[in-house]
């Protein structure tokens, strides 16, 4: 995982903060992929084993919120990164090949006004919160 500035060739402005998480998975995960895009309509039939990603001129771009809990082996604390709220960066790539498909995953962090719980937060504090839980 890859914690950014959103335009990392270019700095923001002064006045304005921006991150921008990303991941790289193996999983075919078909809400991730949905979100991943921003948008699409995703259908699972268990029973028929059958899953389809429909995709394609959808302008409503998902929100979602992101916790991501990293087990630090060695010391054995956690960390623990919340983006409250986020939007996809709108790009999916889908190799195919002998090796082990990987899907790259990247959100840009948007102001939020609360936490999940409600909580009102400050002005620095509206874009992420990193905690780590010391053993």
């Amino acid at each position: 995982m890859t914690i950014a500035p959103a335009w990392p060739d270019m700095p923001p402005p002064f006045t304005e903060q921006s991150v921008k998480v990303s991941w790289q998975g193996i999983e075919w995960d078909q809400n991730l992929i949905q979100y991943a895009i921003g948008a699409g309509n995703t259908y699972a039939d268990i029973a028929l084993s059958l899953q389809t990603w429909s995709f394609g001129g959808d302008p409503i771009v998902e929100t979602v919120a992101i916790k991501v809990q990293h087990y630090m082996a060695k010391a054995g604390d956690t960390l623990t990164i919340n983006v409250w709220k986020a939007r996809a960066d709108g790009n999916v790539s889908l190799g195919f090949s002998a090796e082990e498909h990987k899907f790259a995953n990247a959100y840009a962090a948007m102001r939020s006004a609360t936490n999940w719980g409600g909580a009102v937060l400050a002005v620095d504090e509206q874009l992420i919160q990193i905690v780590r839980n010391l053993v």
